[in-house]
């Protein structure tokens, strides 16, 4: 949201110029660029990088060599979850919910650049730049080495592992993957066509069990608002 509101900034900024009237900048200097907080995020959490790449790439997104180059870096080829159940879960939701946010040829700019300048501070590359340096740049022309970024990787490393602690327990098992993914599960056509022959009634559907069974295998359970549906369609149906 902040990343887009730069932009919004930016543009509103570019048309006072064009009009020659001067363009305030206290919004954009006084508060933290998008930029540094998602280099901070990823300093903090690198593995998020790697898994949301992982899965944009099998969609056909970010599979050029620059971003290969990025993720083998060492902030990214050795992040883990810390041995943390809780962190590797929410991590793949994560993933799966928002993965289609990143697709878009500006967030993918934006999303690179901050994973450079994160990469650079973890390998002590990073050269701290004054507070405002991203401030009169456009986010097209915003370089890693133009981001602010405070603290030490290792810094940030030690926040990860106190918020979350290597543990085999899962605080969060009760948020089930399915119930973020966009995906619906489908049978095979043979069985849709079976469920829904013995949903229509006949005398081996005649009891209420055997058709509640078919019309909630027919939807799959992946996601447990479908069953309200599933339900609504058995009265309907037995008339």
């Amino acid at each position: 949201a902040r990343f887009r509101l730069e932009q919004q900034q930016q543009q509103q900024q570019s048309k006072q110029q064009k009009q020659d009237q001067p363009a305030s900048s206290s919004s954009s200097s006084s508060s933290v660029s998008s930029y540094t907080l998602l280099a901070q995020a990823l300093l903090l959490h690198p593995l998020v990088l790697r898994e949301l790449m992982a899965k944009l790439q099998s969609q056909g997104v970010g599979k050029d060599s620059s971003w290969n180059a990025i993720l083998s870096r060492r902030l990214y080829a050795k992040a883990s979850d810390g041995g943390s159940e809780s962190l590797s879960h929410l991590i793949s939701l994560f993933v799966e919910r928002s993965h289609q946010l990143w697709k878009a040829a500006d967030v993918q700019a934006w999303l690179k650049t901050a994973a450079e300048a994160a990469a650079d501070v973890a390998d002590g590359r990073h050269k701290k730049p004054p507070a405002a340096a991203n401030s009169s740049r456009s986010s097209s022309s915003i370089r890693p080495d133009d981001i602010v970024i405070e603290g030490s990787a290792d810094d940030w490393c030690c926040v990860a592992r106190e918020s979350f602690p290597a543990g085999s327990r899962n605080e969060y098992g009760h948020l089930r993957l399915a119930d973020f993914s966009d995906t619906v599960a489908a049978l095979p056509q043979e069985e849709m066509q079976a469920a829904m022959a013995a949903a229509a009634g006949g005398p081996a559907a005649a009891a209420g069990g055997d058709q509640v069974s078919c019309l909630l295998v027919m939807v799959g359970l992946e996601k447990p608002s479908v069953i309200v549906g599933a339900l609504a369609a058995l009265v309907y149906a037995m008339g």
